[in-house]
């Protein structure tokens, strides 16, 4: 027989960086601002090989940049909420405790939670970490928009 749940005995784990937070339209941004590079993102498929060049498109240096900028604080305002996001995480927050789980630098954390605050977007918990799997103990699963996580 089947235990029926009571509401918040699990969590979900949800990141927030493609998730949530539409960074992809913000990086695209810095690209055209910054370096006159107009490309979708899902175009900017990595090289295999080590080296200077990240993508056909992007340096590394390129790419690390746009990376610290989008943890810089003007980034809060300009990096858009994903269409729905906020309806589905509310929906879930019924069922479920959401234990936000980010790859974002512990230094971004203050930023984040003025992201998180001015979207109004409801969770449990924040865990800024380098590796997610280390928190998924109490996770029914992870939504995340990348495989390797």
């Amino acid at each position: 027989m089947l235990k029926r749940l009571v509401k918040h005995e699990l969590s979900i784990g949800v990141d927030i960086d493609g998730v949530l937070a539409d960074c992809d339209t913000y990086l695209r941004w810095i690209f055209k601002m910054d370096f006159n590079k107009d490309f979708e993102i899902h175009d900017m498929i990595p090289k295999q090989e080590p080296g200077e060049l990240y993508s056909t498109f992007v340096s590394r240096k390129e790419l690390e940049y746009a990376v610290d900028m989008l943890h810089q604080r003007h980034a809060i305002e300009l990096i858009p909420m994903i269409p729905d996001a906020k309806i589905y995480i509310k929906k879930l927050a019924k069922e479920f405790n959401i234990k936000l789980i980010t790859n974002r630098p512990a230094s971004a954390k203050v930023n984040t939670d003025l992201w998180l605050g001015d979207h109004k977007l409801y969770y449990n918990s924040l865990v800024m970490t380098e590796t997610k799997t280390l928190h998924m103990d109490d996770c029914f699963c992870l939504i995340d928009d990348n495989w390797n996580n």
